[in-house]
């Protein structure tokens, strides 16, 4: 199965996809909700300065698109932070770090009137910040309205971090969009199931708190979405196994997926998705 990724940045393809041999391009990129950004290092290969400084600049808007001939979309949307020429053997590598905000956000200022919703609060920081929201209205339909109003006036990532430890909620921004979910609740989307018949590499450690489980790079797992992993063995990880007994229906169950790294190498053998899910 062929692999493809694709370099974009500000809306213009650097490197097109290519069933053919590609540039050497070797990356990382983790999206986690309790880190709220997603974070990307992406590593490519003997291009030339020239090349380099007409289309990576610090501020600028990278997509990193990778997946199969079947199956490939964004993985990363985010700034560039930084921009590094090292030498690797004979290899000039051009180091690109990108991270999914950017430090220049404009302060908020508004006010909410009496017995504002906490969705309607959540929507303003969205727009200070200047994302699209991703969130499920009816997952907040029980939450407490703010009786005397709610002022923001500041940064409002500050305000999302106070909101989330209040109201028990989960955010991240990635791929240019901000996705809330309430820590017992998922997003939107089918059920994914991680099996050997849809890519799973080795085995699943199961832990006290949910599961981690590496497979083939599937550019359509969300975080936050639900899946579930179907093995005949799996590895458990406990920091009490020698004292705990371990039912025999751990890691059975759903998962939320509460963090999720893409890593690879075009020239390489890595090309993977690793999924830490918590128990839902």
């Amino acid at each position: 199965m062929s692999r493809l990724f694709e370099v974009i940045v500000d809306d213009e393809t650097i490197i097109e996809p290519s069933t053919g041999r590609q540039f050497r391009i070797v990356f990382d990129i983790t999206l986690d909700f309790g880190g709220a950004a997603s974070y990307a290092e992406i590593n490519i290969y003997n291009i030339t300065n020239d090349t380099v400084q007409k289309a990576f600049k610090k501020g600028s808007i990278i997509g990193f698109k990778a997946g199969y001939v079947d199956n490939i979309d964004f993985i990363f949307k985010g700034s560039i932070v930084n921009i590094f020429r090292e030498r690797e053997g004979a290899s000039i590598v051009t180091r690109i770090i990108a991270r999914s905000h950017t430090e220049t956000l404009t302060n908020i200022n508004q006010t909410l009137g009496k017995n504002a919703k906490l969705t309607a609060i959540i929507k303003a920081c969205a727009d200070g910040m200047g994302y699209p929201l991703i969130i499920k209205e009816s997952d907040f339909a029980n939450a407490q309205n703010y009786p005397r109003g709610y002022v923001l006036n500041g940064d409002p990532r500050v305000y999302m971090d106070e909101l989330s430890k209040a109201n028990n909620f989960d955010y991240v921004i990635t791929n240019g969009r901000l996705i809330v979910t309430p820590k017992n609740a998922v997003r939107n989307g089918d059920l994914f199931v991680v099996s050997r018949y849809t890519g799973m590499e080795g085995i699943p450690i199961i832990t006290e708190t949910g599961v981690d489980v590496n497979m083939r790079l599937n550019p359509k797992i969300n975080i936050g979405g639900r899946f579930k992993v179907e093995s005949e063995f799996a590895s458990f990880n406990f920091s009490n196994i020698y004292f705990q007994d371990v039912p025999a229906q751990a890691g059975k169950g759903i998962y939320k997926v509460q963090r999720l790294s893409h890593s690879g190498d075009s020239w390489g053998d890595n090309w993977s998705s690793t999924i830490t899910g918590f128990k839902f």
